[in-house]
Formats: structure tokens, C-alpha cells, sequence
């Protein structure tokens, strides 16, 4: 691929890869490499004319250290730089490249971070968290990337949403440190898989309080539910700009229910957002990797073609003008929108404190249910078990053996919801009391 000498741009792409060893479906490397070759050979009609390839490129769903380094290796000569991260029990799976000198690198763990009794979602075990780097580029100087993937949402729109205090949780986190990089004066684009919609709060907290700009949503505003109503499903997936859940991705089953149309052509959960500056601009987005271009069977040659992901990426273009950026001098610009909230950014804030509240009540009854009441009915169980054993007798060794098993099984379970109760929901307790603090600390 040829090389993109012009340094007045920028290049960015967002992937959730889906890599997750048991739960992916077809052909996990296959779809590996397909994604390497799109990433090493973006299809000319992909790119804009005279722009050769990304510059940026920040993946979701690379859970296992050897398939980030099979992608290390195989796109090495043209993204020399490259971190992945690793957090909770098996890594968060996020990883970023980039043509660019990486200068700095961190991690930022959520606070809130999903629920390990439903150990089949995975969220609490694989530690949701923000990974950031920062560039040094030769035209505008310092720019810092934020890479994130958060709690999945699995409740279709109109029903309760379990982990919408969690979700809220993670977007007021992110707002804050892409807030943080704005004050120390340097260029900010956060991208990834937020798991939410467009008119969702995690949204709203990141171009309301965090001053951040949704790219798709700028270049492509939503058309009128009138116009919906005209257009085919693959029309209202193109304008909407839909990434994941939808009919037009091969490998989903059950379509989600868009909040605009109400009908199930899935929905856009990854973005790439920006904070707009004379020397950062959007120049275009869209989604990419629509086509089906992967074969989850190599040895047959009849079997139909797949998408290399459960998700459509998003690629944006920013234009960058020099800054005269002295070290350790702060930018006016990157300072505008860190004042006092307006009237709209308190009406996101309260909706985000009463998810909150409403989180630390469950939190609350999750752990006097789970810590004191299941214990005190199973210790009472125990204990007419072993008044039974000792007022009858026990014959024969399999009765011996019925009463200790029962026994044991019912100690078990007594300590996993002692435990769950007391240190998982009561730690969530204090962390969303700290959590909702902050936010009335700056609500007037």
C-alpha cells in the first residue's frame, strides 16, 4: 500500500472485531486476517481520491495477546507503533495503531463494570476501561486517542435497561478525561464501541459535558422519520449510519430495535468523536466493511461469504492545520466549554444522577438481600437438616452421604452470597455514592 506522505490529514479508523475466542462464531482467523488486509489495502473506493490508507486505527474485541500480535505482525511495516491493553481476568480487548510515534500510553478501569453472577455476558470479567495514547504528529503536534468499549446493553428500547447506571457510569468517566486532555492543550478524538444510541445519555455526556463532537453525526444529520418511512431497510441502514445488530450483517440473528424507526434494523453503537478545533476538523465519515468478504470455511469453496465482524467499522477523515504550541502552554481553545454547564448539559446531568440513584438503590437491595437474608433461610436450612439427621436414623451410606452433600452444596452457596452480597453489591454502594457526589458537586 502506498504510503500517506501528506501529513495535513488524518486518517482514523474505529473496529470492534469480535475475536472473543468462545463466543465468536466462523472462523476466527480468517476473519483476523481479512481485517488485516482491509486495514493494509482499503479499497479504493473505501478512500477518498489522493488519500492512500488510515493513520489511526483502533480495534475492540482483541481479547487474546496472541491474535493482537498476529495483527502486530501482520501490519507492522506500515504501523510501526502499537499498544494493547489488558484488564479484569481475560484483557479488555482494546488495541490501537498507529503510523505515528506513540509518546504515551494509559489505561483508565470503569468504576462500575457490570454484574460477575451473569458470567455468560462476560462485561464484569473482561474489566471495561478507556485506553488512551498520545501522538506526536508532525503537523499539529500532540493529539490523543481514547479507545473504549463499553458495557453492552441488552435490553431492546422500551423494556428496563439493567445496566443503564453502569452505562451512564462509564460515559461520565470518558467525558472527564477527554475534558482532562482538552485542558492540557492538546488535540482529543475518543472512538470505539460506546454501546449505546445516538440519543442516548452516554452520548449527551460526551458532546454536552465532555465538548466533543460526534463525526457521522455532523457530516450526516438524521433524516426525519418522514423520510425513513419512503426509504428500504438498506436505505435506512446506510443514512443512519448503523454499525452492529442489523439484518445486513451476516452474522446477525436476532436484529435490534432502532430508536428512530422502531423497526429492527439495528443500531449505531460505534463512533468516532472529535473535539473541534481550527486545527482539527471532520472532513467525511462513513461506515466501512459492509461487504461480506470472508469465507468461514476454507475448505469449501461453496460455503456463502461473511462479514469479518458482528460489526461495520467507521472511518473518518480530519484535516490539521499547524499550532504554535509552546510545551507546558495551555490553548484557549482547549480550554472553551469547561466552564459553568448550560442549561442543557444540567438537564443530561440530572437524568444521569437519577440512573445513578436508582443503581445505588439496587445495589442497596441487592446486597441486604444477598448478604443477610439468602444466608439467614440457608443456615436455617442446614440447621433442619441436621436436626432431621440427628433425630433419625441414618441406615444406610447413601443417607450419611445425601445429608453431607446437602450440607456441603448449602455451605457453598451460603459463602458465594455472602460474598457476592457484602463485597461485590455493597462495593458498589460506596463507588456510585462517590460517583454521584461528583456530579453534584458541579450541578448549581
Amino acid at each position: 500500500m502506498t504510503s500517506n506522505n501528506s501529513h495535513d490529514q488524518l486518517s482514523v479508523l474505529t473496529l470492534n472485531c469480535w475475536l472473543l475466542q468462545i463466543k465468536a462464531k466462523g472462523g476466527r482467523w480468517e476473519r483476523l486476517q481479512a481485517i488485516c488486509e482491509y486495514i493494509l489495502n482499503i479499497p479504493s473506493s473505501s478512500a477518498p481520491v489522493g488519500h492512500h490508507g488510515f493513520d489511526i486505527v483502533g480495534l475492540q474485541e482483541v481479547w487474546m495477546a496472541e491474535d493482537f500480535e498476529r495483527i502486530r505482525v501482520l501490519i507492522k511495516k506500515v504501523y510501526p507503533y502499537s499498544r494493547h491493553w489488558v484488564s479484569g481476568l481475560y484483557g479488555c480487548g482494546l488495541a490501537i495503531f498507529s503510523r505515528y510515534p506513540i509518546v504515551q500510553g494509559s489505561l483508565h478501569r470503569y468504576t462500575l463494570n457490570g454484574d460477575p453472577a451473569w458470567c455468560f455476558q462476560g462485561d464484569w470479567y473482561d474489566g471495561k476501561s478507556c485506553s488512551s495514547v498520545v501522538i506526536n504528529h508532525p503537523t499539529c503536534g500532540e493529539i490523543q486517542i481514547f479507545n473504549t468499549h463499553m458495557h453492552a446493553c441488552y435490553d431492546q428500547p422500551g423494556t428496563r435497561d439493567t445496566y443503564l447506571g453502569t452505562r451512564v457510569s462509564q460515559g461520565w468517566e470518558m467525558a472527564g478525561l477527554v475534558r482532562q486532555a482538552a485542558a492540557l492543550g492538546r488535540h482529543v478524538i475518543s472512538l470505539g464501541d460506546f454501546n449505546s444510541s445516538p440519543d442516548s445519555l452516554v452520548v449527551k455526556l460526551m458532546t454536552q459535558y465532555g465538548g466533543m463532537t460526534d463525526s457521522w453525526d455532523e457530516s450526516h444529520p438524521a433524516p426525519s422519520v418522514m423520510d425513513l418511512k419512503f426509504m428500504t431497510i438498506d436505505e435506512q441502514i446506510a443514512a443512519l449510519g448503523i454499525t452492529c445488530d442489523t439484518p445486513a450483517n451476516t452474522w446477525n440473528e436476532d436484529p435490534w430495535i432502532n430508536y428512530l424507526t422502531r423497526s429492527r434494523i439495528g443500531e449505531r453503537l460505534d463512533y468516532i468523536f472529535y473535539r473541534s478545533t481550527p486545527a482539527l476538523r471532520c472532513k467525511s465519515v462513513q461506515v466501512v466493511l459492509w461487504e461480506p468478504t470472508v469465507n468461514p470455511e476454507p475448505a469449501s469453496i461453496t460455503a456463502p461469504a461473511k462479514h469479518c465482524s458482528d460489526h461495520f467499522g467507521v472511518h473518518a477523515i480530519f484535516t490539521l492545520k499547524p499550532t504554535s504550541l509552546v510545551p507546558g502552554q495551555r490553548q484557549l481553545w482547549g480550554l472553551e466549554g469547561l466552564q459553568a454547564p448550560k442549561d442543557d448539559i444540567i438537564e443530561t446531568l440530572e437524568s444521569v444522577l437519577l440512573a445513578l440513584k436508582l443503581y445505588h438503590a439496587e445495589s442497596s437491595t441487592k446486597s441486604r438481600v444477598c448478604s443477610i437474608y439468602i444466608p439467614v433461610l440457608i443456615a436455617l436450612v442446614v440447621l433442619a437438616i441436621l436436626i432431621v439427621a440427628c433425630l433419625v436414623s441414618l441406615n444406610t451410606w447413601w443417607q450419611s452421604a445425601l445429608v453431607l452433600v446437602s450440607v456441603i452444596l448449602l455451605s457453598v452457596a451460603w459463602a458465594v452470597s455472602f460474598l457476592y452480597g457484602f463485597i461485590y453489591a455493597g462495593e458498589n454502594i460506596t463507588k456510585t455514592a462517590n460517583l454521584i457526589q461528583e456530579i453534584q458537586t458541579i450541578l448549581p
